[in-house]
Formats: C-alpha cells, structure tokens, sequence
C-alpha cells in the first residue's frame, strides 16, 4: 500500500491539468458567448441629505449625512449585489466659509444596499467670525459596485464612481454668549467673590436673559452651581455675574474650567436655550515662603541646632505666619516643630532655629525636611502655604565601608560572594557583623550574618559568602546590600546600608553532543549512537536523555540512561530510530533533552537539544515504481481525453 500513493498523485495532477486545458474560461469582465447566458447589469444611486444643518459660530460641528440608494436594474432580475455601493467613502471638497477637518473618511459599513440609508459623518470648523446666512457644502461620495454579473458563470465585474453633491449650511441670526473676564480674591483653601463677564456675541437680543454657572474642576459656585437673572443683552452688550466662590485648599493655582449656560426670550416671547459657553477662572495668589541657607550641627545619637532663613516672597505683607517643620523621620525629633515668624513685608526675611534630637538607631547621611507656613486670608480662614523641603546633614558616630567585592555566581550552581568591609571609624570595635542582603530573589545566601574579628579604626577584614543562584534566574547583574551591626555601650547600632554590585553569568548547557553512528537508510531501523559531553563544573548523576521524532522518522527505545558524569566526562548513549521506506534521502532533526540530578541533589530539567539524523537511500530498492508509473500515466492520459471530449459535447 504504501508504494501506490506516487501513482495516485499523478493521477490527480493530470486530471486537473487536463482538466484546466479543455473546459473553457470565462472572462471576468466579458459575458459569456453561450446561448441563454443573460447578463444582470445595474448601478447603485445615491442622493445625499443633511440631518441638521444649523451650525454655531466659534464650534467644531459634526455634520450628519443621511446617504440613500435607490438604484436601478437594467435589465433582467433584480440583485442585491449588483445594486449595493461598496467601499463608501465621504468628503467635503468644497467647504466653503468652514474649515472641513475630517478628510476622506470611509463609511462605518462600509456599503449601502439599496434601498438602506446609511450615515456619514463630516467635521468642519464654524469661525467666530462667520456672519449669519446660509452657505454651500459641497461632499464628494465614492464607491465601487458590481457594474454585471454573469448568470452561468457568476463572474462580475467591479466598476467604481465618484459624485459630488450640494448641501445648505445654516448659520442662525440669533443670541450667541461668551465669558470674556473673570475674576477673584479667593485663594486656595478660602472662599470669596468671584466675578464672570458676559458678552452677548451672537446677532440678535436676547431677553430675560438668565445664566447658570458650574464647575467640575474643584472649585464651586454658591455651594454648587450659581444662577442669576441678567436681564436684556443685545449685541455687543455685556453683564456681569456675582458669585460666591469657594476653592478647596489642595487646589493648586492656574486656570479652573467652568461652564456658562443660558436660557432666554426671542423677540416672540418665545424660550431658548443658547450654546453652552466655557471660560476659566484663576484662584487669587497664595502668599510665597522659602527657606535660606540651613545649616546645622547634627550626629548620631546627640542634640543638635538647625538654623536659618525664611523669606516673605509675596505678593502681600502677613503679620501672623508661623513656620511650621517637619522631619519625616522616627530617628529625627524636633523640640518644638512650630517657629512664630514676625511681620514680614514682600522681600523680608527673620532667622528660625530648631532644636533636633538624633536617636542613637539614626545613620549618617543627608535628611530631607518638610517646611510649610500657616497664615490668616483676608476672611478670617487659616491657609496653609505649598510646602518646600530642605537637606540636613547628619553626621555618623561610625561607619565601614566595603571594597574588592567578587564573586563567582552562574545561573543554576552555587558559588560565593567575597569581599573586604573596613572599620573607617572613629572607634574601634570587637564584636561586629556583617549582614548580606541580595536585592534578588534569585540569589540565595545561606547565613547572612558574617561575624567579623576586632576591627580597630581604619583596620579590614576579608568575607565570603557561599551563594546559591536559582535555575530560572536570569544572566546579568545584581545588587547586594551590606550592614554592620556592631555595640556601643548597651546600645546596638547598625550602620548605614552598603550597595555592592555583583554578575550572574549565563547558564551554560548542561551537555555537548556529537555524532557517532547517526546514518540510517529508508525504510530500516538502525541504532544510532551519540557522545554526549558534561560541560558543567560539577558531577551530574541519573542522566535519563530522552529522543523525539517527527515523521518520517520514529523510536520505540527512545530513552538512555547515564549514571554518572565528572565534569568533562564523556559516554556514547545509544538509541533506536525507524525511519520510513518512502523517506527523502535528506538530513532530519531529532531532539534530546536530559534530566539529570546535580551535586545539590537538585533534580533539573535541560532545555531541547537538536541534533542531525542522515537518511540513505536503501539499497535493496529493486525500482518497481517505474511500471506501475508509466500504466498509470497512459490510464490517466485516455481518461482525460475522454473527460475533455464529453465536456466539448455538453
């Protein structure tokens, strides 16, 4: 069985070779010859409508085009397809005192049928400017279409068309309304008057004319949103509107967004309601402090001083401020955190000073300190100035550093992590530690604590740590971070924390393979051999290696086993390979994997080895296709010839 299936496939190919010679191939444009053979022709037609067409001066409007087709069959039985516009795309060519700003944009169907309406959408900007009237647009429409379609074959034929179509563009001669000025006294986290102006900038008068304000952007009007009645505005008129206006204390300055809606009588009496229109309004300047020139006296474990200078930056003189730090910091304590500033004008500037206590746990280093004034506004309510921070110093009472780190770390083995850490003093000590923490969670140390010998000041000592690195870390850098824990008195301290850099380097592969005996002939089963190599630094034992094998290759003993390898030892592992009589004489892959235990008594998994199997021809092949091919070809041959005949009769 396994040798008739070349025949076969030349069968097939034959017959659809001849097959494709005889029958016949109607053109995809031209209709066919043949009697009977009627041909459905038909174009989509559109007409084009504008949903609303009133626009407002100053606005980005979205047009909403209505698009229709009802087209026409010429001749035979109507069909949808031949009649539906494909591919519909919109765009206004002609935009007249508008600015069109969508481009050519396809339709969201991408087709009408006929019968259907569909709609587009087109954006045009309306000038401020634009006097009231009624404008022309002008959209250009394009599609494609099945122009005939074939009632034997079903071939068709596409043809496309671009029309352009008139629209009216109404700009209302009525009341139109801006925020043109604001204005306020409140600043943040205080309320006051704020005054918005309004200007009527429309055409015509609006009557009774009543405004609304409101804000999403923090700030309230009235506790919410403020209406008042402004009468009559013409055109060119402006009134002003009056609120109370309330700002939260976490607001910073700038432009706040609120809105401005109006209601109003026509000249009919009738009701309106105009555009919504939008304006900003900026909270009032909060009073400005900095702070100049802190210095201080600070070190683990002692009393210090900070001293020095605030400034009234402005803009309004306070006669009441208070400089209020704050440390940030359980290690840092300040005496009183609150420093009562005298009557300062903009520009002047008085010297504070604070007592700081530094707790004996503190370590060296800058300190950031947080600094903000609190005052009375002009309505009696405490406000709180932004804040600004400044750096300390504070000095340690002993420190050690850390040099000559190495180390000797790969992915998925142990090795270690050396150093020398320094005593730089001022004192001495007898019974430090030094603790090593990774910064990874694929680096595993197994006792941190490194007790070292006595260190007087300005002595060193050595270190090692043995450090295990996990399978599935990555190549690359790590941080590790050291301490010194050390006694002073009944007091423990510890120092400050010590960056230290090391490598993990990449993962080699657990083995190297080569070839040994990987020849095998088609259609025989042959055991191949391979040298596989321990490339690790350490011996690996219970080495099971597995063989896998895609057609037209195949194993039954698919599986060795190696008990042991020393690094750079070496074993040929034999396995069983089948390969297919009908195989190409060509190189296949076959892949290995291993799983092995390593000196840890960790269990590991090595990812996919590929390795080249070769294929030979077999040598027993008599060659007894060929008769078999040369029967069937001329078989094929006479069938096709009478395949082609009945088909030139039909």
């Amino acid at each position: 069985m396994a040798r008739s299936r070349p025949g076969l496939i030349v069968v097939v190919l034959l017959i659809a070779v001849l097959g494709t010679a005889i029958v016949p191939t109607v053109g995809a444009t031209d209709p066919p010859s043949q009697p009977g053979s009627e041909v459905t022709r038909g174009e989509p037609g559109l007409d084009v409508y504008l949903t609303d067409d009133e626009v407002t001066p100053g606005t980005e409007t979205n047009l909403e085009f209505e698009i229709v087709n009802d087209g026409e069959i010429e001749s035979g039985t109507e069909t949808d397809r031949v009649l539906t516009a494909q591919g519909v795309t919109t765009e206004i060519v002609d935009d007249g005192p508008f600015e069109a700003t969508s481009g050519e944009t396809p339709l969201a169907d991408g087709q009408i049928q006929d019968g259907t309406v569909a709609t587009a959408h087109q954006q045009i900007v309306v000038p401020d400017d634009v006097e009231p009237g009624e404008y022309t647009v002008t959209i250009e429409v394009s599609y494609s279409y099945v122009a005939a379609v074939s009632r034997i074959t079903e071939n068709a034929r596409k043809d496309s068309n671009t029309e352009t179509y008139d629209v009216t563009v109404e700009v209302p001669d009525e009341p139109r309304f801006a925020v043109v000025d604001t204005a306020t006294e409140a600043e943040p986290g205080t309320s006051g008057d704020a005054t918005v102006e309004i200007e009527n900038v429309g055409t015509e008068t609006a009557y009774e004319l009543e405004g609304t304000l409101a804000s999403d952007s923090g700030i309230s009007f009235d506790g919410g949103s403020a209406q008042e009645n402004l009468g009559d505005l013409g055109p060119g008129d402006t009134a002003a509107m009056t609120v109370d206006t309330d700002i939260p204390a976490s607001m910073s300055g700038g432009e706040k967004p609120f809105t401005a809606e109006f209601i109003y009588e026509d000249e009919d009496g009738v009701e309106r309601t105009a555009e919504t229109a939008r304006g900003s309004l900026a909270p009032a300047d909060s009073l400005s402090f900095s702070l100049a020139d802190l210095e201080g006296d600070l070190s683990v474990g002692h009393e210090g001083e900070l001293e020095g200078t605030v400034v009234n930056d402005g803009p309004r003189p306070v006669d009441d401020a208070v400089l209020v730090a704050e440390t940030g910091s359980e290690s840092l304590a300040i005496g009183d955190e609150r420093y009562a500033l005298p009557a300062l004008d903009p520009g002047e500037e008085a010297t504070v000073r604070f007592e700081v206590d530094v707790s004996e746990e503190a370590s060296e280093g800058p300190r950031q300190l947080r600094f903000h004034t609190e005052y009375t506004a002009g309505d009696g309510m405490t406000v709180e100035s932004d804040p600004f921070t400044e750096r300390v110093e504070v000095e340690a009472g002993q420190s050690f550093s850390i040099t000559d780190v190495d180390d000797t770390l790969m992915v998925g083995y142990d090795g270690e992590v050396t150093g020398t850490v320094t005593n730089d003093g001022p004192r001495d000590v007898d019974d430090a530690v030094l603790i090593a923490e990774p910064q990874s969670d694929s680096l595993h140390v197994e006792d941190t604590r490194y007790a070292l010998p006595e260190l007087k000041a300005g002595e060193s000592a050595d270190f090692r740590y043995p450090t295990d690195v996990g399978g599935q870390a990555d190549e690359g850098p790590r941080q590790v971070q050291f301490t010194v824990e050390y006694t002073d008195g009944d007091r423990t301290l510890t120092s400050d924390r010590i960056s230290q850099r090391v490598v993990v380097d990449p993962r080699e592969d657990e083995f190297s393979i080569e070839s040994v005996d990987t020849q095998v002939a088609a259609g025989e089963t042959t055991e191949i051999v391979l040298e596989i190599t321990n490339e690790r630094p350490e011996t690996l034992s219970n080495i099971d290696a597995m063989l896998y094998t895609d057609s037209p290759l195949d194993s039954d003993g698919d599986e060795a086993f190696v008990s042991e390898l020393e690094p750079g030892e070496s074993t040929e592992i034999p396995f069983e390979l089948e390969v297919d009589e009908d195989a190409r004489e060509t190189t296949y892959p076959v892949e290995i994997d291993f799983e092995y235990d390593t000196e840890r008594g960790e269990t590991e998994l090595s990812d996919a080895y590929q390795h080249p199997i070769e294929v030979t021809e077999n040598e027993g092949s008599d060659g007894s296709r060929f008769p078999f091919l040369v029967t069937a070809f001329g078989a094929v041959t006479v069938v096709g010839l009478g395949v082609g005949l009945w088909l030139r009769q039909s």
